[in-house]
C-alpha cells in the first residue's frame, strides 16, 4: 500500500494495476485496472483479469470519468459530460460489476 505523509482524508494515492495471460490457442491478452487509496485504506479498486474468455479490463478513456465519479460521491460534487466515455469497450454495466468501492 502507498505511504502517506499527510493525514488529511482528501489526499489519495493512485496505483495502476496490470494483468496478462498467455494462452496456447489465443495468444497473449492484457488487462488494466486501478486501486485508489486514502489514509484509511482502499477507496476503490478495479482488479484486472486477463483471460481468453471472461476477462475484464478498464480502458484508459474510462479511468478519469470513473475516478471523478467516485471522488464526487465521496466529496459531494458532480462531474457531467463524461458519461459517454464509460460506455467505451465493455460499457458501464461491465465496469460496475467488477468495481469495488469502499463505504469508508
Amino acid at each position: 500500500m502507498p505511504k502517506f505523509t499527510n493525514t488529511e482524508s482528501s489526499k489519495y494515492a493512485f496505483e495502476h494495476l496490470h494483468d496478462e495471460y498467455e494462452c496456447d490457442v489465443c495468444g497473449v491478452s492484457y488487462s488494466e485496472g486501478f486501486r485508489l487509496s486514502d489514509v484509511r485504506g482502499v477507496v476503490a479498486e478495479f482488479e484486472p483479469v486477463a483471460h481468453c474468455l471472461g476477462g475484464h479490463t478498464l480502458y484508459s478513456e474510462q479511468l478519469l470519468p470513473l475516478i471523478l465519479d467516485i471522488l464526487g460521491k465521496r466529496h459531494g460534487f458532480e462531474v457531467t459530460g463524461l458519461e459517454d466515455e464509460l460506455e467505451h469497450g465493455n460499457g458501464r454495466q461491465a465496469i460496475l460489476e467488477h468495481l469495488k468501492v469502499s463505504d469508508v
